[in-house]
């Protein structure tokens, strides 16, 4: 069913694709996005703390656990512009090419 219409398949998207996407568009909107939803997930789930690190617990909203758990597959794909550097942590966010310095030390 999943392969392409050409080898004989529907052409239909795999669902694990498609919830992966999701999430990484979730983390991205979350990080770089200044809306009402966004401001408010990070206020109600990180707190203050680093959104990198910002874990997810029982009792929280699916969706804040469903963009903690696709944290890991965003941030090797994301760089985070600078700016005047108020909003940006030297150690945790990933500004550089190969990450963040944190992890790699």
């Amino acid at each position: 069913m999943c392969a392409p219409k050409c080898e004989g398949g529907l052409g239909i998207r795999r669902l694990q694709d498609i919830s992966a996407a999701a999430g990484v568009k979730l983390v991205w909107r979350c990080c770089n996005t200044n809306s009402i939803w966004a401001k408010w997930m990070r206020d109600q789930y990180a707190q203050g703390k680093n959104f990198w690190k910002a874990g997810a617990h029982l009792m929280q909203s699916g969706t804040w656990k469903f963009i903690v758990g696709s944290n890991a597959l965003a941030k090797p794909n994301m760089i985070k512009c600078i700016g005047n550097g108020k909003s940006t942590s030297l150690w945790f966010e990933p500004w550089t090419k190969v990450g963040a310095i944190a992890d790699k030390i």
